[in-house]
């Protein structure tokens, strides 16, 4: 009876429970995943920020106004030799009021700035370029977290299913051992052994039903969604008969974010290059003030003004140079960096193949395992209904091809885990 609610209970977990596959588990995580997320609000930034580079090639409009209050007027005191010969002016002549009030409209371009728009330009396209590379590169290593996880999901799965056929043949075997003991064929110790076998299978069927509920928690808190109700697709991997690369992709967003920072680093050097030339702006202006151009008047007076601004700086104590030399050396590790990276990812594709190919023989051994397994229980199976061989030989012959099955699910798993190992090594963008 005990056993019979059991499985009743697993049915209806499982029927409650909703497959999710690998395909709708990475369309959620390019949905919810607030890593990429983040780096979408990057990307559009630095769009905006090629806009914002684009405003220094237009004139400036600014609206001008000042009040300034003075304790004493202006004046103007004339020299001894002028009051001499005009005694009115030995005394100063006050001129204009205690106040200064202006306002007006100016507009300002700068006419030259030593190609320096241009390279500001270029540096804000470069930094976008990085941003959408970087985009890119976060949204495939989410990917391929995404696939590792999801594989040691679909794994604990297959070991739950392995593990009940496993508990169910021990608990026939119990029984069966049990009868048989009670008419004195076999030992009581054969009942003990039974017993913590089954009691083995029992807790390593807990532990894989424990494991998956907590992968489960890491595939929801990876792609935001409740993962209580959730469970992984069977079937076949889209992977699974895929042709791994033979090399590294020089195009994969990690490469491009190291080259774009270079370009962009770059564009930085010659904006500072571009220091040394001149800069030139114009200005224009339209005033109303009170006074105005005329010191002694303190009525409000319009006029228009105009100017050229011309700013070169001679010395400013060897800065720009340092900055370049700065810049170089930050080139020169983004090279080193690059150099290791693909070094590295080399490596690991090479490696990755390696247990590639290693879990595709243990997959031929685990089948040739089952089959041989499978055999024997279809033999024992008619042996049985022969009476040649006891219902025990049986069952163990059961018990020897779950075991056989749970290694192949294990062959499977690894893989499975080493073909995504090698794709995201070689730089394919992960599409399940």
């Amino acid at each position: 009876m005990k056993i019979l609610i059991l499985i009743l209970t697993s049915i209806v977990l499982t029927a409650n429970s909703e497959e999710l596959t690998l395909h709708e588990a990475q369309q959620l995580l390019f949905q919810n995943n607030l890593d990429i997320a983040s780096k979408q609000k990057e990307v559009e930034k630095a769009k905006w920020d090629i806009s914002e580079g684009y405003s220094i090639w237009y004139p400036s409009f600014d609206f001008y106004s000042n009040y300034t209050y003075f304790s004493e007027k202006n004046e103007i005191q004339y020299p001894p030799e002028f009051s001499a010969v005009v005694p009115v002016l030995q005394k100063p002549i006050t001129l204009g009021t205690n106040y200064k009030a202006e306002f007006g409209v100016d507009i300002y371009y700068p006419i030259f700035t030593g190609f320096n728009r241009i390279y500001n330009i270029n540096s804000r396209r470069w930094n976008k370029e990085l941003t959408e590379s970087s985009l890119k590169a976060t949204s495939n290593r989410a990917s391929y977290t995404l696939g590792l996880i999801y594989m040691r999901w679909y794994f604990s799965y297959q070991q739950q299913i392995v593990w009940k056929k496993h508990i169910s043949y021990l608990e026939e075997y119990l029984r069966q051992t049990e009868e048989l003991s009670q008419g004195g064929v076999v030992a009581p110790v054969k009942v003990i052994e039974a017993r913590a076998r089954l009691k083995a299978a029992q807790v390593d069927h807990l532990e894989s039903v424990q494991q998956s509920d907590s992968i489960a928690r890491e595939i929801s808190d990876l792609i935001m969604v409740n993962g209580d109700d959730i469970k992984p697709q069977s079937g076949n991997f889209i992977y699974d008969s895929i042709s791994i690369p033979a090399s590294i992709d020089s195009t994969r967003a990690e490469l491009k974010m190291i080259q774009f920072n270079q370009n962009q680093l770059n564009e930085s050097s010659k904006s500072i290059s571009a220091q040394r030339f001149p800069t030139l702006a114009a200005l224009a202006g339209y005033r109303v003030a009170n006074p105005g151009l005329n010191l002694g008047g303190d009525q409000f007076m319009d006029y228009f003004i105009f100017g050229v601004q011309l700013k070169w700086n001679i010395f400013n104590g060897f800065k720009n140079r340092a900055q370049r030399m700065g810049l170089e050396k930050q080139i020169e590790n983004l090279q080193i960096n690059e150099s290791k990276n693909i070094d590295y990812w080399n490596r690991s594709l090479a490696n990755y193949k390696m247990d590639l190919y290693r879990a595709q023989q243990k997959i031929d051994a685990a089948e040739l395992s089952v089959k041989a397994a499978d055999e024997l229980v279809q033999s024992l199976a008619v042996s049985l209904r022969a009476g040649v061989v006891t219902s025990v030989d049986y069952l163990y012959a059961l018990n020897s091809l779950a075991a056989a099955d749970l290694k192949l699910q294990q062959a499977i798993f690894q893989k499975r885990i080493s073909i995504i190992n090698a794709l995201y090594a070689s730089g394919t963008v992960l599409q399940y």
